[in-house]
């Protein structure tokens, strides 16, 4: 509706999302990984762990954002997501045994 109005352009729009958006990321990675990191005994880089999630949740949202693009509606974005995500969940090496990770 903006946009057909011409009140602001894409690039505004991206802009100020990402202002939002960013910050609010960069918190729920920082306290997630404030509690997890002690009650699950993680070792290694804090700092490290924070970032992936940091990614994570960025790439989350930019993939939500093309789906909501792409579609015409809510429901057929409902519809779409999984063919999406399922994919790269099934992908990611959540499904692989122990055994078939190697040791180094």
């Amino acid at each position: 509706r903006e946009y057909a109005s011409n009140t602001y352009g894409i690039a505004a729009f991206l802009a100020s999302k990402m202002i939002v958006e960013l910050p609010m990321i960069a918190l729920q990675a920082v306290l997630q990984w404030l509690i997890a990191y002690r009650v699950i005994g993680t070792h290694g880089n804090f700092g490290i762990h924070v970032i992936g999630s940091f990614m994570i949740g960025v790439m989350s949202a930019s993939q939500a954002l093309f789906t909501a693009c792409v579609t015409k509606d809510a429901k057929q974005a409902v519809e779409v997501a999984p063919a999406l995500f399922v994919p790269q969940l099934a992908f990611a090496g959540f499904f692989i045994r122990i055994q078939q990770i190697p040791s180094w």
